[in-house]
């Protein structure tokens, strides 16, 4: 498990290690607000690398990113395929592969065979969470030693740059209908005909 050292992250690695993370690394971060994400991306991606990892789990949101691009990014970084908006993970048919459940607009799912290495956005799990007693996250904060991973902090590029902006122009007034409903009705349909829209 890879995280970046920014705010109660302990207590996230910790119920991890409860849960049974065999190794946990944390990159150093001392900012008092979290990166961009681009930069972000960046950093993990640096980390994540040195692990040689085949397969890739970070989820789609966070709390403090809600544009759902972070997954996207840290695979661009990698240079590994990704896969996003997933429910569910399951054993391949194959050596190097893995069955992917990705739900599309409408609760439609569908199942993707996927080659590894890759990196998988993932939105939920097809099983309720298991909670750790805190009995174990207690005893794994006296036996969990964090990896510290140093990486390079340089400032990401933005993606634009905005140069100039303008006031939007002001265009006609909007046409206020009134009457009855089959004088509304029939001003409607005769704003459609003068439009081209009926005949």
């Amino acid at each position: 498990m890879v995280a970046l050292d920014f705010g109660e992250v302990d207590d996230t690695l910790f119920t991890a290690a409860a849960k049974g993370a065999d190794q946990i690394v944390k990159i150093p971060y001392d900012e008092d607000v979290p990166p961009p994400l681009r930069q972000a991306a960046a950093m993990y991606a640096q980390a994540i690398k040195e692990l040689q990892a085949d397969l890739v789990l970070i989820g789609v949101n966070a709390h403090d990113e809600l544009e759902g691009v972070l997954a996207p990014l840290l695979a661009l970084n990698l240079e590994l395929p990704y896969v996003g908006v997933i429910r569910g993970v399951k054993s391949g048919d194959g050596a190097a592969t893995l069955q992917a459940f990705k739900e599309f607009p409408g609760a439609v799912m569908a199942r993707m065979n996927v080659k590894l290495p890759a990196v998988l956005g993932i939105l939920g799990a097809d099983q309720p969470p298991r909670y750790v007693p805190v009995s174990r996250i207690r005893a794994a904060m006296k036996s969990t030693e964090f990896q510290e991973q140093e990486v390079a902090t340089a400032a990401a590029e933005p993606v634009a740059t905005v140069q100039r902006m303008y006031h939007p122009e002001v265009g006609e007034r909007a046409e206020m209908l009134e009457g009855s409903e089959q004088e509304v009705a029939q001003r409607i349909v005769e704003i459609l005909a003068e439009k081209g829209v009926v005949k």
